[in-house]
């Protein structure tokens, strides 16, 4: 049984009764309409984060771009893994730290630094698979995205084909608030971010 808090009283007994958008901010009525609902008797009770609709709990946002290049598997493939050259391809990427010394292995932690959006930051990563020549996912973490970045390289007649897969679930409210600017910014970063491995592939 899903623990429930009452956090107001009487907001549809008549016409006295004031609505919430005068009490309280846009936005905050925006969240508050989003974590509460009415009970049997009229008044908002709070939901436990679990409670509310699929699409109010950060349902994950997902992207994935492909481009083929005129340079073998080894050489995309290549890019890709030093990570240190990730800023050159990524647009907000400032930099990609590898905080466990030595060559790229599975487990190995990882710094990210961004900019975008009139915000910086930093997330924790982690590689989460690597295979030569094949495929590279890490997970990057901070208090508000999960964010897991699946790079793929398959071999084509005549070069490779790179393919970048991008998953961002939200983790605090005020990320999934974020959700409809992610979804419309997300297709053309990940595009973006593939034109610029094909530019430096093939100069």
């Amino acid at each position: 049984m899903r623990t429930q808090r009452r956090v107001g009283a009487g907001l549809h007994e008549g016409a006295s009764s004031k609505p919430a958008s005068a009490l309280i901010s846009e936005r905050a009525a925006m969240m508050y309409c989003a974590a509460t609902r009415p009970n049997q008797n009229g008044h908002l009770i709070r939901l436990d984060e679990s409670d509310l609709p699929c699409q109010r709990r950060g349902m994950p946002i997902s992207c994935e771009h492909s481009v083929d290049v005129p340079v073998t598997p080894e050489r995309a493939f290549a890019l890709i893994d030093d990570l240190a050259q990730t800023p050159k391809w990524l647009g907000p990427c400032r930099s990609l730290d590898k905080v466990t010394p030595g060559p790229n292995a599975i487990g190995d932690k990882l710094r990210y630094a961004y900019s975008q959006g009139g915000r910086s930051g930093t997330m924790d990563g982690e590689i989460l698979e690597r295979k030569a020549n094949e495929r590279l996912v890490c997970r990057y973490r901070d208090t508000q995205m999960d964010v897991l970045v699946d790079l793929r390289v398959s071999p084509i007649a005549g070069g490779a084909r790179l393919t970048h897969a991008i998953t961002i679930t939200p983790q605090t409210m005020v990320g999934k608030m974020m959700t409809p600017i992610i979804q419309m910014a997300l297709p053309k970063q990940t595009k973006e971010a593939m034109e610029n491995l094909k530019r430096i592939l093939t100069t």
